[in-house]
């Protein structure tokens, strides 16, 4: 390695790079010749490489994950239907398993709700609601939830009083025929 007139050290100082450092590749460009420097060389680049790669990829994923709270901002303070309706309408935009891990979204939920597979509980009790709904209107809709409990325990089912009487409010059922008075509320009348 040919430097002329001047020294490694200005030389060091003229292309700005630390001391020492031209000493160091010539003693290895002498122990290891031309091919083997290069080999190192283009072995510590194609690491860096490597690592910068990595880093873009990294730095690409958290915008991935930035973008879809920007997008999913209006959603997150609302019920868990709107981030599953979110999720659905981005599906090709974003991966299912990021916008679930970002929303904080469980993705076995996010699939059974997609698929909209009723559990046992929502099964029941649309069971137990038709079952309300023909005794309802099998009794020309006058029993009331007292009645329409007292038959369906006859039959079988397991079911309160107040339970009834939630899912006919849910249905909008309500019995035609209004409760007589009673004997103290008679004499109460008459005393007014």
């Amino acid at each position: 390695m040919s430097y002329g007139n001047k020294s490694i050290i200005k030389l060091e100082k003229e292309f700005g790079l630390h001391r020492g450092l031209l000493t160091d590749w010539r003693q290895k460009h002498e122990k290891w010749g031309n091919d083997n420097f290069k080999a190192e060389y283009f072995s510590r680049l194609r690491l860096e490489n490597g690592k910068i790669q990595e880093l873009e990829k990294k730095i690409k994923h958290i915008e991935e994950k930035f973008q879809i709270l920007k997008a999913a901002g209006r959603y997150l303070n609302e019920e868990a239907a709107g981030l599953l309706n979110f999720i659905q309408k981005n599906e090709k935009k974003y991966s299912i398993r990021l916008m679930c891990n970002v929303l904080d979204v469980n993705r076995s939920f996010y699939h059974k709700w997609k698929r909209n597979i009723p559990t046992k509980t929502q099964k029941l009790k649309a069971i137990r609601q038709q079952k309300i709904k023909e005794a309802f209107f099998n009794s020309q809709q006058r029993y009331g939830a007292l009645r329409i409990a007292a038959m369906l325990q006859n039959d079988g089912f397991q079911i309160s009083i107040s339970t009834v009487k939630r899912y006919m409010k849910e249905m909008g059922l309500q019995c035609n025929i209004k409760k007589g008075l009673l004997p103290s509320e008679v004499i109460l009348y008459n005393f007014v």
